[in-house]
């Protein structure tokens, strides 16, 4: 049987929410990640891409909020959101603002290595069905960084295609499931044996 623990470490999702993080976390495995947790849009993970999340981390432009029992953050020069794992009881904001910028500045350095090093396998999804086009920049800008692999992750219906992934060109390649968890519900809705089985079909394809 495949060491799913070990298969799930080969990846390092850029987004567009915590679903990826997730599938990570329920195959055992707790990686580091600037966008493990993190909410983005397309768009402007591009711009943070092109500025090499340069503006990320700063305080200034942080903005704190309370969702459920914890802390949520808003990061305001990407329009990033994501979930510092901070119990509202374990701190105040200004100490859980102190400790992100430390963090922060910690895994923006961490993913730049990654990026330059070009030995994980990137993924992307979105819950909208993600176009080649669209994919095929992100894979481009990527490949800015090194000769990264790019797994981007669509929707279907057509019940062959799902838990099945397919080359696109040289280092990408595009994985179908039948669907993602809702971005206000999760974990509910993730398909986590999908999810092995197209991570287990990419990493054949790109080793």
């Amino acid at each position: 049987m495949k060491d799913l623990a070990a298969l799930m470490l080969r990846f390092e999702s850029l987004g567009d929410n915590c679903e990826f993080g997730l599938v990570q976390r329920e195959y055992g495995v707790e990686p580091l990640g600037l966008m493990r947790w993190t909410r983005c849009v397309l768009s402007t993970l591009m711009k943070a891409l092109d500025e090499r999340f340069a503006a990320m981390g700063d305080p200034d432009r942080m903005v704190v909020h309370h969702f459920k029992e914890e802390y949520l953050i808003t990061d305001k020069s990407y329009h990033f959101s994501y979930h510092p794992h901070v119990q509202i009881d374990e701190m105040t904001e200004a100490d859980l603002l102190a400790r992100e910028k430390t963090r922060i500045e910690f895994l923006r350095t961490k993913l730049l290595d990654d990026l330059a090093d070009a030995e994980k396998i990137f993924v992307f999804k979105e819950n909208a069905y993600l176009s080649h086009a669209s994919a095929r920049r992100l894979f481009r800008k990527l490949r800015e960084f090194g000769p990264n692999r790019l797994l981007y992750v669509v929707p279907t219906t057509d019940a062959s295609r799902v838990g099945t992934v397919e080359r696109v060109e040289e280092g990408l390649i595009r994985g179908y499931t039948e669907g993602f968890g809702h971005y206000e519900t999760l974990p509910d809705g993730i398909r986590f044996d999908t999810w092995a089985a197209i991570c287990e079909g990419a990493e054949l394809f790109l080793q």
